[in-house]
C-alpha cells in the first residue's frame, strides 16, 4: 500500500533480509544513524498491465551511513545480480515517468494539498548521496523506442557494470 501512493503499479514483490544497526536516542529517533546490510531476492515490480518493468534475482546492499535528519545517504556497495528493466519511450514521455507519477521534466506530479504539506521538505540540491561501489552482472534491458511513430525494439543482454565513487558532489 505504501508504494501505491508513489507509483501506478499492480505488484511490488520480493524477499527481504537485513541486518541493521541503528544508533541514536529513542526520544529523537529522526536523528538516528543507520548502517548495516540489506539483501533482496526475487524482486519484481509490475505495471498496471501486469508487465514486469523492474526485476532482479538479487540486490545486495551494504549501508555505510544513512543520516535522514541531514539528508545524507551513503552506500558502501550496491550489487544487482541479473537485473531486468523494461523501458518504453514515446514522443512526450516514458513508462517510468507514467508509473512513478513524474511530469515530462522528471519532477513529481503533486496536487496543491501535497505541495503545501511538503513546503518544509528539503530540496534535492541539499541532499547528499554516494555509492562507493556499484556492480551489475547479467543485466537485461528491453527498450522500446516509439519517438518517431515507428516502433523499434532493442533487447540488450549480458550487461555488466562496475563503478566506484558515485556521488552527488561529483562533477
Amino acid at each position: 500500500e505504501y508504494v501505491l501512493e508513489y507509483a501506478e503499479i499492480n505488484d511490488f514483490n520480493g524477499r527481504l533480509n537485513s541486518q541493521i544497526k541503528i544508533e541514536g536516542n529513542t526520544s529523537e529517533a529522526i536523528n538516528s544513524i543507520v548502517s548495516g546490510h540489506v539483501d533482496v531476492t526475487d524482486f519484481m515490480m509490475t505495471d498496471k498491465s501486469d508487465k514486469a518493468f523492474l526485476k532482479a534475482n538479487r540486490i545486495d546492499c551494504n549501508l555505510k551511513r544513512i543520516d535522514y535528519a541531514n539528508s545524507s545517504y551513503v552506500l558502501d556497495s550496491l550489487k544487482f545480480k541479473a537485473p531486468y528493466v523494461y523501458f518504453e519511450m514515446d514522443s512526450i514521455t516514458n513508462n517510468f515517468f507514467k508509473i512513478f507519477k513524474l511530469d515530462p521534466n522528471g519532477d513529481p506530479i503533486t496536487d496543491t494539498a501535497d505541495l503545501e504539506q511538503n513546503t518544509d521538505s528539503i530540496s534535492s540540491s541539499d541532499m547528499y548521496y554516494a555509492i562507493n561501489n556499484l556492480n551489475v552482472t547479467e543485466g537485461v534491458m528491453d527498450y522500446s523506442d516509439n519517438l518517431t511513430g515507428e516502433r523499434f525494439d532493442y533487447h540488450l543482454n549480458k550487461i555488466k557494470m562496475d563503478s566506484d565513487g558515485i556521488s552527488s558532489k561529483a562533477d
